[in-house]
C-alpha cells in the first residue's frame, strides 16, 4: 500500500475519533498545540522552548504571555488567521505544566502561559514538532511529523483535492481555473494598484488570475495536510482532536469546568485574554512605542523619537495618543527640564489603576451575585424544587468567584504580587526604553535649537515657568 492510500484511510479513520465532553474534562487527556512559522529555540539543558513576544523583540514590547489551544491547530477569528502557519508543536499538558507551571488562563481555543523572560515556554521532552518537508507527502516517526507544503504530484493533488470540504474544493478549482467575479477580482486588488494595472493591461485575464493565484491553491492542500498530519500525530501521541470549539460547546465547558476545578482561571471563549491585566497591559507598552518610536517594530518613521524637526516633534507631543495622560506629563516635563523618565514607577502606577478598576468589577459581581441569592431567587416561581436549587447553586457560584478575585486582588500592591514574570519582563523593556529614550533627549539638548523647542513646548502648552514641574 503506497503512502497516498495510506493517508486516505488514515484520514477517513480520524473522522471517527474526536474529543467529547467526557474527554476533555480529564486534564490528562489535553494536548498542548502551538501553531507558528518558527522552529523552537535550545536552551542549554538541550530542551526546546517558544519565545514570548518579549524575548523575540529583545524587549522592544514586554509582552510575557505565549498561547496555545487544546487538541487542535487555532481557527481563524476577528484577531487573525493561522492557517499559514507551516510548524505546530504538541506537547502533553500535564507535561508542560511540570515545566513551566499552570497557565494563567486556560480556554479551549486560548490557554495561555505568562512565561519567565529568560526561559520562554520550556517544551518537555515529549514535544512533537510538525514541520515542512518536501521529501515525502507526510512521515510520522517517534519525536515529529513532516508533511510536503508543494511540489505535489498530480496523484496527490487529487488525492487531497476528494477530501476536501465543499468550499474549500471550490475555491481551489476557481484559483485553477482563474474564474473570479468581478467584484471578487476588485476586493482582491483593492490594496494593490499595480498588480491591478497589470491585470487590466494583461490580454488573457484568466491566465493572469490563474498565474496569480497559483501559491493560493496550493496553501488550500497544505493547510488541509498539515491539519490531517497534526491529527494523526496527535492520535500517536495518543491524543483526541477536539472539533467542537465554539463558545459554549459542551467539550469547551467541560474544560472551563475542570480549570475552575483546579484553582485556575478559566474562559469559555477566546475573549478571556482579551479582558485580562496581562492583555491591558500589553496594549499599553504597544501605545508608549508608537508614541515615543513609530508605528511598528519594523517601521521607525514616526514618533517623537523620529521627529525630524522642532515643528514636527512639537505636534507629535500635542497629538491625542491614547496614552495615559501621566506618561504625556511626564514626557513633557523630561523634554523641558532635560530630566531622565523612570518608565517602570508609571507602568506600575498605571497597572495599579487597572487593578483597581478590577476591584470594583469584582466588588459589582459580588454584589448582585449576593442579591441574586438574598433578593431574587426567594422572589421567583420555579416550576420544581430541582430547578430553584439549580439556581441556588449557580448564584453561590458566582459569588464565590467574585468573593476569590476580590481576595486575589486585595493582595496586589505591585505589578510583582500580580506576576513576577510580568514585572521582570517589563523591567528587561523599562531598561532598554530608558536608556533609548535618555540617549535621544541627550542628543536633543545638544541641538542649537534645543531653547528654542522648550519655549515652543512651554507657549504649545501655556507654561512660562522656568521649570516644568507636570501640572496639568
Amino acid at each position: 500500500m503506497n503512502r497516498i492510500e495510506l493517508f486516505r484511510q488514515a484520514v477517513e479513520k480520524l473522522q471517527k475519533n474526536y474529543a467529547d465532553e467526557e474527554y476533555m474534562s480529564d486534564m490528562n487527556n489535553w494536548c498542548v498545540v502551538h501553531a507558528t512559522k518558527y522552529m523552537p529555540h535550545k536552551n542549554s539543558d538541550g530542551l526546546m522552548f517558544i519565545q514570548s513576544t518579549g524575548m523575540a523583540t529583545n524587549f522592544d514590547l514586554p509582552r510575557a504571555t505565549v498561547h496555545t489551544t487544546l487538541n487542535h491547530v487555532v481557527k481563524a477569528h476577528g484577531s487573525g488567521s493561522w492557517d499559514d502557519m507551516p510548524i505546530v508543536i504538541l506537547s502533553p499538558y500535564k507535561d508542560i505544566v511540570k515545566e513551566n507551571g499552570n497557565p494563567a488562563e486556560i480556554a479551549a481555543v486560548d490557554t495561555y502561559w505568562s512565561t519567565n523572560p529568560e526561559r520562554g515556554l520550556v517544551l518537555p521532552k515529549s514535544t512533537f514538532v510538525i514541520r515542512p518537508s518536501n521529501d515525502v507527502l507526510f512521515k510520522i516517526d517517534e519525536h515529529g511529523a513532516t508533511y510536503k507544503r508543494d511540489n505535489y504530484t498530480e496523484e496527490e493533488v487529487e488525492t487531497i483535492l476528494k477530501m476536501l470540504n465543499d468550499s474549500d474544493r471550490a475555491t481551489y478549482e476557481k484559483y485553477k481555473n482563474g474564474d473570479l467575479k468581478d467584484y471578487e477580482v476588485e476586493e482582491e486588488f483593492r490594496f494593490d494598484e499595480r498588480v491591478k494595472k497589470m491585470y487590466d493591461s494583461a490580454k488573457d485575464k484568466k491566465a493572469f488570475l490563474r498565474g496569480l493565484f497559483e501559491e493560493s491553491r496550493f496553501d488550500i492542500l497544505s493547510h488541509f495536510l498539515r491539519d490531517a498530519v497534526v491529527h494523526m500525530a496527535m492520535e500517536k501521541m495518543h491524543f483526541h482532536e477536539l472539533v467542537a470549539t465554539s463558545d459554549g460547546s459542551e467539550p469547551v465547558v467541560a474544560i472551563y469546568e475542570a480549570a475552575t476545578a483546579a484553582g485556575i482561571k478559566g474562559a469559555t471563549s477566546n475573549k478571556g485574554h482579551s479582558y485580562s491585566l496581562y492583555c491591558q497591559m500589553d496594549n499599553l507598552s504597544e501605545c508608549v512605542y508608537m508614541y515615543l518610536k513609530g508605528e511598528s517594530l519594523t517601521k521607525k518613521d514616526g514618533g517623537i523619537m523620529n521627529a525630524a524637526t522642532i515643528g514636527s516633534l512639537v505636534d507629535s507631543i500635542s497629538t491625542p495618543s491614547g496614552l495615559p495622560q501621566i506618561f504625556v506629563s511626564e514626557i513633557k516635563r523630561s523634554i523641558m527640564n532635560n530630566t531622565p523618565i523612570d518608565f517602570m514607577k508609571l507602568y506600575e502606577t498605571q497597572f495599579m489603576e487597572l487593578v483597581s478598576a478590577e476591584r470594583v468589577n469584582a466588588q459589582f459581581d459580588l454584589e448582585n451575585a449576593t442579591r441574586r441569592l438574598e433578593e431574587e431567587i426567594p422572589s421567583w416561581r420555579f416550576p420544581d424544587e430541582a430547578r430553584k436549587n439549580t439556581e441556588i447553586e449557580e448564584a453561590k457560584k458566582w459569588q464565590k468567584r467574585a468573593t476569590d478575585e476580590l481576595k486575589r486582588l486585595s493582595k496586589i500592591n505591585t505589578m510583582a504580587d500580580f506576576d513576577k514574570n510580568l514585572s521582570d519582563s517589563f523591567r528587561k523593556h523599562t531598561t532598554r526604553l530608558s536608556a533609548e529614550y535618555n540617549a535621544w533627549r541627550e542628543k536633543l539638548t545638544k541641538k542649537p535649537d534645543y531653547n528654542k523647542l522648550v519655549e515652543k513646548l512651554k507657549h504649545s502648552f501655556g507654561y512660562s515657568n522656568t521649570v516644568y514641574q507636570g501640572r496639568e
